[in-house]
């Protein structure tokens, strides 16, 4: 019979939670369903009924990202890392 670790369970099921909803609003499925419902309505009404609608289901079925997983890959927190690493090294290169 093998021990089993307080540790161990509690590390892998934290890791195994899904990320908090505001990085689903930063990854590149809600900037393209966001586009999508722009240009389907006209209203402002049904655009935010239709959205967050979508949004809700989507972030249940579809998004998937845990905590195991490294939250810098999602789509605008890459560009914004990317962009800082590049101003960095340009300072740098400035001060020589």
């Amino acid at each position: 019979m093998k021990n089993i670790n307080i540790d161990e369970i509690l590390d892998f099921h934290q890791y195994s939670l899904k990320l908090h909803f505001k990085y689903f609003f930063l990854s590149e499925i809600n900037l393209i369903w966001l586009i999508i419902s722009y240009l389907t309505f006209s209203d402002f009404f049904n655009f935010m009924i239709f959205y967050l609608g979508g949004c809700i289901l989507l972030y249940k079925f579809i998004f998937s990202k845990t905590r195991g997983s490294n939250p810098f890959l999602i789509f605008v927190l890459n560009k914004i890392s990317n962009g800082l690493f590049k101003i960095r090294n340009f300072k740098k290169e400035l001060r020589k």
